[in-house]
């Protein structure tokens, strides 16, 4: 039996990538993906310049950053205004402002129903759309406190999201209280 000899450029190696998204809410589980690939050095050098190509996009589009300070379990009283902030802005361009409401303690709807047979939770969500285009520059909105269909207190969570091209940014959640 013969033994393959190789070039130290075409050697067999494991490639392997790990990417993990930033979770959304503290119930959610977090989406995870791992990739293993055999290939040659050539190709996991071609692979990593590849795999970098998102992070420099990511680098280009600047991220919108908020600057409430909202406390952990923070209640907002209804009628009231809230001044959401966030970072000056130089870009001339706008991003969709929505609030939504969610139950802090989700319903199970299927214990092995979601891919791979994880869980399946209802959050029973609302989503309402504040502004279509607040403009970046603009570096605070305000928002009559207001609940939506009658949520509030300790069983309903809110938070407000910011949606910009192939981006989007979000403050801590909170609670309302009438």
């Amino acid at each position: 039996m013969s033994r393959k000899h190789f070039h130290p450029s075409q050697r067999p190696s494991r490639f392997s990538c790990r990417i993990q998204s930033t979770p959304l809410h503290p119930h959610i589980p977090t989406p995870q993906l791992t990739i293993h690939i055999k290939t040659n050095d050539k190709m996991v050098k071609s692979l990593i310049s590849l795999l970098a190509v998102p992070s420099l996009l990511a680098g280009v589009s600047q991220a919108l950053h908020f600057t409430n300070d909202i406390p952990v379990d923070a209640y907002y009283e209804e009628g009231t205004d809230f001044v959401l902030t966030w970072d000056k802005e130089t870009r001339e361009d706008t991003f969709k402002l929505s609030v939504s409401s969610f139950l802090a303690n989700p319903i199970l709807v299927s214990p092995n129903g979601g891919p791979l047979g994880s869980p399946v939770y209802d959050y029973k969500g609302i989503n309402v759309v504040l502004d279509e285009a607040v403009k970046f520059t603009d570096s605070s909105y305000t928002w009559k406190v207001a609940t939506q269909d009658n949520r509030n207190g300790s069983e309903w969570y809110y938070s407000f999201a910011a949606e910009y091209g192939f981006g989007g940014d979000s403050p801590r959640s909170f609670h309302l209280k009438v």
